[in-house]
Order: C-alpha cells, then structure tokens, then sequence
C-alpha cells in the first residue's frame, strides 16, 4: 500500500514537472516572438528613417560622411 502511494506521488510529481516544463517553453516562446516583433519594428523603422535616437542619429550620420 506504501509503495502503491509513493509510485501515485511521484508519477504526480513527474506530471507537475512536466506542465511546469510545458508553461516555461511556452513562455519562453512567447518572450522569444514579442521580441522579434520588437526587433523587426525596430529595424523597420530605422531603415525608413523614422528613429530619431541620439545614437542611432551619430550612428547613421557616420555612415552618411562615409558614402
């Protein structure tokens, strides 16, 4: 009888670990596309010349004396 509820408690155990594991890659997917997205409007914007950053400005400033 024990041994039958410590098997009951660890394949417990084992499946709480495993949605833990599931909700952390799902999240981490999550985290990993917003900051693509993030990065991708970035980048967007600064090639059309829409930020207006001191160093992104000093940055492409540089680039322009070097064409």
């Amino acid at each position: 009888m024990i041994e039958s509820i410590e098997r009951a408690s660890a394949q417990t155990e084992a499946g709480a670990n495993q949605d833990q594991v599931a909700r952390l890659a799902t999240l981490q997917v999550e985290w990993l596309s917003s900051l693509w997205a993030l990065q991708t409007a970035w980048w967007r914007s600064a090639l059309q010349g829409e930020l207006q950053w001191p160093a992104w400005a000093a940055w492409h400033n540089g680039l322009e004396q070097l064409a």
